[in-house]
């Protein structure tokens, strides 16, 4: 763990009091953000990870569609090598393209209540994930002319290592394992999860002089760690929603969180109201590197 957080436990625990830091350390997951500088096109080179803008597909590859009249709209590539370094776990693909492409109608994100009971596979065609780990060159590609699609602006990511806790109030379960239920305790522990969200973006010192019981104002773009939710528990709503499809209860429940996308004006990145779109894998899909059964669902608040 860097020099930075360390400074930052040693000052919470300091400030609030708090003795289980030990405790819960345990619980912190790895977590990498997604710190994204705007930027346009023209000024970054081919290839990189970014959000919006025109997408770099390999030669060769059409600017995708959910059908003849709806096309998708291009959120962002990620440039699988530059996450390695902050891949402790060694679980993203190491090499290649990862391009997100989701399914809009008229500004507003498709979700799993947007299909019928009986479109499962419609609704995992929503998340357009695409794997490129080909040799074809990559090239810039003009956005179509489309009313569904989503105008995102242009910024580039990039990538830092962070932690994130589970929610106390939503999550108890994690803390009554490692035997804290106290309220006051928990009411500390969640102000701690706000500042993890904070410290990809400020100095531990700056963090720790904030009002910790607001909630961030920076969007949360992240890889892996515990989904953000402000609606009750991210992966009890999946495995609920997945139930709602004919044939879900036999699908193999996504439990391994891969993104979290937050709303973020500055880029033009709505989903429908102010909240995060969270995306979720199998682990053994996520081994093979296969993105074509990524649930994704939606909270806001």
């Amino acid at each position: 763990m860097n020099h930075k957080y360390e400074t930052f436990y040693t000052l919470f625990a300091d400030k609030y009091e708090f003795q289980s830091m030990d405790v819960i350390r345990p619980l912190l997951a790895d977590t990498i953000s997604m710190v994204r500088t705007i930027e346009e096109d023209e000024d970054m080179p081919v290839g990189v990870s970014k959000f919006g803008g025109k997408p770099d597909l390999p030669k060769g590859m059409n600017y995708p569609f959910v059908d003849e009249e709806i096309a998708y709209t291009f959120v962002m590539q990620i440039n699988c090598a530059e996450v390695v370094p902050f891949d402790k776990q060694e679980r993203f693909p190491k090499t290649g393209m990862l391009y997100l492409f989701q399914k809009f109608e008229y500004e507003e994100v498709a979700l799993s209540f947007d299909f019928e009971p009986d479109e499962l596979e419609a609704f995992y065609k929503g998340a357009h994930i695409i794997h490129y780990d080909g040799n074809n060159e990559l090239v810039r590609v003009d956005r179509p002319e489309n009313e569904h699609a989503l105008l995102i602006k242009p910024a580039r990511i990039g990538f830092v290592s962070s932690y994130t806790l589970p929610c106390p109030y939503e999550q108890g379960h994690f803390y009554e394992k490692v035997g804290i239920t106290d309220e006051d305790e928990l009411d500390v522990i969640n102000k701690l999860q706000t500042a993890l969200y904070r410290l990809p973006y400020e100095t531990a010192e700056d963090v720790i002089e904030m009002d910790l019981e607001t909630f961030h104002d920076k969007p949360v773009h992240q890889l892996f760690g515990y989904p953000d939710g402000c609606q009750g528990a991210v992966e009890a709503e999946v495995e609920a929603l997945l139930k709602d499809f004919e044939g879900g209860n036999e699908e193999p429940v996504p439990t391994q969180h891969l993104f979290q996308l937050s709303v973020d004006e500055d880029i033009n990145l709505w989903w429908a109201a102010d909240g995060a779109v969270y995306y979720f894998i199998t682990e053994e899909d996520l081994e093979n590197s296969v993105f074509s059964r990524v649930f994704h669902t939606m909270q806001c608040g």
